[in-house]
């Protein structure tokens, strides 16, 4: 009667540990497992570890379970395996020998401990590292461009040359507005905020921020036209939105004065409802120099710029966490020499949970 409630009691704590236990043979089958390793990788029915845990056809390279097979002492390693979900995670992995009478490694205890949190934590301070490093090169780069105008200013004060001095100052005023686009691209991109929703007419939104560049496309040479079919009210953020649109037209008219072969270029801004998707289309595109897919690839990387120096590195990063933010998404298709579209696409009406209940993503108001 004790050996069977030491037998429950072992069973019990078995089941509650919040690790993956499994037993496994010299065969690598799991002959034995815990509660949780089941509600994430279902009964085994004695298939090996290896087509549990990572989908192989043959035990893994550096298999920490093999090696405490060939020298009976615990083996620890690191691994990345998949639940019946699909969900990757990472875990840190203890197999300990389980000896038969005779001192011989019977069969093999596998503990496996869920790490995913601690590595994405790894992940993303890392990925600070490279920011912080990053923002240091660019903001080094302002500095020494001020530097450099400033002492251009100074040199026609001193000769009285007013055309050094018009010089230098576009020079300065050029790099002031670097450090204010950095800078609120770096508030913008770190801060966490839920959209102050309203009724917005995107239509309207995209002609106000189009007319703010109108000066900026004279000098550039570029012609911007904005098309704009039966729309409706969107539920959105409207400063997010208008951040979000500057930051793509920006893109653009910096892809076309990039574009030395042609003197003229041209910009288009569409809208189109698409009322099967509940969602409506912002796209802008522009026939500028285009990029590879290597370069699309890398495009919302932290600080990777396509600007040749003069980018944060932040502004895409920025676009798409906002469309994020509204439940949207950023689609970019570019080729080289002719151009790319970035097509924003951002549900009519926004989805909500909680209190407020799940609504469907149906018209707007204002829509049909």
């Amino acid at each position: 009667m004790a050996r069977a409630v030491d037998r429950d009691r072992y069973r019990l704590l078995f089941d509650t540990t919040p690790c993956y236990i499994t037993v496994q043979d010299p065969r690598f089958r799991i002959v034995e497992y815990n509660r949780r390793f089941e509600d994430d990788f279902g009964p085994p029915g004695r298939r090996c570890c290896y087509e549990v845990y990572k989908g192989r056809a043959e035990v893994c390279d550096e298999c920490p379970v093999a090696r405490v097979f060939e020298d009976g002492e615990p083996h620890q390693s690191e691994e990345m395996v998949i639940t019946r979900s699909g969900e990757t995670r990472f875990v840190w992995v203890h197999a300990a020998p389980l000896l038969d009478p005779e001192g011989r490694v019977k069969e093999v205890m596998e503990v496996s401990t869920d790490i995913t949190e601690l590595k994405e934590l790894q992940s993303r301070m890392a990925s600070v590292g490279r920011l912080v490093a990053s923002l240091a090169h660019t903001v080094k780069g302002i500095v020494m461009s001020l530097d450099g105008g400033i002492y251009v200013m100074n040199t026609g004060f001193e000769k009285d040359r007013d055309e050094m001095v018009r010089k230098g100052w576009e020079i300065v005023q050029r790099n002031i507005g670097r450090v204010t686009t950095l800078v609120l691209d770096m508030l913008q991109y770190a801060r966490e905020r839920e959209p102050v929703v309203t009724p917005v007419d995107l239509e309207v939104l995209v002609r106000e921020v189009t007319e703010l560049f109108a000066e900026k496309f004279r000098r550039s040479g570029v012609e911007c036209r904005v098309e704009a079919g039966e729309l409706v009210e969107i539920e959105a953020d409207e400063h997010g939105l208008h951040s979000l649109l500057v930051s793509l037209l920006e893109n653009a008219v910096d892809a076309c004065h990039w574009d030395v072969d042609r003197d003229e270029h041209r910009i288009t801004v569409r809208l189109r409802h698409d009322p099967a998707a509940h969602e409506v289309e912002l796209s802008v595109e522009d026939d500028g120099i285009g990029m590879d897919q290597e370069t699309v690839n890398r495009l919302f990387t932290p600080m990777f710029s396509t600007k040749r120096g003069g980018g944060t590195g932040l502004g895409l990063l920025v676009a798409r966490k906002i469309a994020g933010e509204h439940g949207g998404r950023i689609e970019v298709d570019s080729t080289p020499g002719r151009g790319s579209t970035f097509t924003v696409r951002l549900p009519v009406r926004r989805r909500r949970t909680g209190a407020e209940g799940d609504a469907d993503l149906g018209p707007g108001p204002g829509g049909p």
